[in-house]
């Protein structure tokens, strides 16, 4: 399985064990994650498996277009989410005071005192907590430096078959040229 086709099964199963009630919803990230790699969607319009294939495509697209390596690209990928992640908790008590001051300032609307309301209770930053470090675990069975390497190694491999068809081609290519001279 290559570095691409493991991220997004390292995608899902972060969703999976992360559960239904995160913090970090699953369409931001894919959404923030599109709008990273020069592709924007609304992924909550969209079914997870074509969100998932999104990335897929648009990593492809970018390593095959504008010569920016796999290992580059997923591997950003991957920091980007963890950055996200750890933002959220970061900016946890910002967030509250934030939105405090704007309930302050103008009546607050039911939505907003619902979010207050989420952002204060203790479950949120535990369960931001969660999130992250199922993300860091999953990451780190699969990222881990014997893969990246073992990936490097099947690219130079398939980089070398490549460069020998090539050349067997120019060579066949060749041989034909000088058959045809030799029969004039």
């Amino acid at each position: 399985m290559g570095q691409t086709e493991t991220l997004i099964k390292v995608l899902k199963e972060w969703n999976e064990e992360a559960g239904e009630d995160k913090v970090n919803s699953f369409e931001h990230c894919i959404g923030l994650t599109l709008c990273q790699l020069g592709d924007i969607y609304d992924p909550a319009n969209i079914p997870e498996s074509d969100c998932l294939n999104l990335i897929k495509l648009r990593i492809k697209y970018l390593m095959k277009n504008c010569g920016i390596s796999e290992d580059f690209l997923v591997m950003g990928v991957v920091n980007f989410i963890t950055e996200l992640f750890e933002k959220s908790i970061r900016e946890h008590g910002k967030n509250i005071i934030d939105i405090e001051k704007s309930i302050k300032e103008e009546p607050p609307k039911e939505t907003t005192q619902n979010q207050l309301d989420e952002l204060k209770d203790r479950s949120y930053r535990i369960q931001a907590i969660k999130e992250l470090d199922i993300w860091k675990r999953i990451t780190a069975k699969y990222f881990n430096e014997i893969n990246r390497i073992n990936w490097q190694i099947d690219r130079q491999k398939q980089y070398e078959e490549f460069e020998d068809q090539v050349l067997e081609s120019k060579l066949k290519k060749v041989k034909e040229i000088i058959k045809e001279q030799s029969n004039e």
